[in-house]
């Protein structure tokens, strides 16, 4: 029997959630991209279900790279590309599955509800419980994946961050369609995908800040691209004097992720190594 859906996890040190998101996946066809975790991710993973398949990358590629990768070994018509942090059941996941075969060609993907905001498309004719939207966040999309491949896939310039923005700015252009099943509820525990460290979000707001503005640059915003790098450069600094200690690294971090992208640094090095800010 043609297997019609498969479910997309890419990981990077999730042992502490990645059970509990697998135990509730017993009926699905599951494919992991680990990116190079120094947990036990991978050991959960090839221990914890038999339909598991799991791709183990020696590099953390980030999160379009990794998908993009993982995608290439699915055969399915279509990709749920989940978090590990996102919930999930079996009767949501066959609702949504059941949603897009009822659709055309001309279609992207399907984001189930999130508890993350979405902007919906205002038309007078919408698909049966269904809404047309401009973008989603990337935690939980059903990706059609011919259209997918037909775009190129996910940007491998990103590293994390705006990956989904600018994949979903890409298929306006190509005339696909977004939707949004907002009855359909697949709850996010955000942030918990990765266990939580002080290196980790710095590399996290380092890679948002070049990622916005390399994303505003390539689809010439350059209102906005202009504005981000004003208040960064300018506005934040003095914002710092009197920011809680916290508030005060972040400011700081992108900042020198601003000054980064403008003298022209990657999100990836020349090794294929993501930038970690010192």
């Amino acid at each position: 029997m043609e297997v019609k859906n498969t479910i997309v996890i890419i990981t990077h040190n999730s042992g502490h959630i990645i059970r509990g998101a697998l135990s509730a996946l017993k009926q699905s066809q599951v494919l992991v991209f680990d990116n190079a975790s120094k947990d036990d991710t991978r050991l959960i993973c090839k221990n914890e279900l038999s339909n598991v398949q799991l791709i183990e990358s020696p590099t953390n590629l980030g999160y379009g790279r990794a998908a993009n990768k993982a995608f290439n070994k699915v055969g399915s018509k279509y990709a749920l590309l989940l978090n590990p942090d996102v919930e999930i059941d079996h009767d949501a996941l066959r609702a949504l599955v059941a949603r897009a075969d009822k659709l055309q060609s001309n279609w992207l993907y399907i984001a189930p509800n999130t508890g993350h905001t979405v902007t919906e498309i205002d038309v007078e004719k919408q698909e049966p419980g269904l809404k047309r939207i401009t973008d989603a966040t990337g935690c939980a999309l059903l990706i059609n994946l011919e259209n997918f491949r037909k775009l190129g896939g996910f940007d491998h310039n990103i590293f994390l961050y705006y990956e989904e923005m600018d994949l979903s700015e890409r298929a306006r252009n190509a005339g696909l369609e977004m939707f949004y099943a907002e009855d359909i509820c697949f709850p996010h525990n955000s942030r918990q995908s990765v266990a939580a460290s002080k290196n980790l979000d710095v590399m996290r707001n380092w890679h948002f800040q070049w990622s916005s503005l390399y994303y505003k640059k390539k689809h010439r915003l350059w209102a906005r691209l202009i504005e981000s790098i004003i208040v960064n450069l300018f506005v934040s600094p003095i914002k710092q004097l009197t920011a809680s200690p916290e508030r005060a690294a972040r400011y700081s971090v992108k900042r020198r992720a601003t000054i980064d992208f403008i003298f022209g640094r990657q999100a990836f090095d020349s090794n294929n190594q993501p930038h970690i800010p010192q």
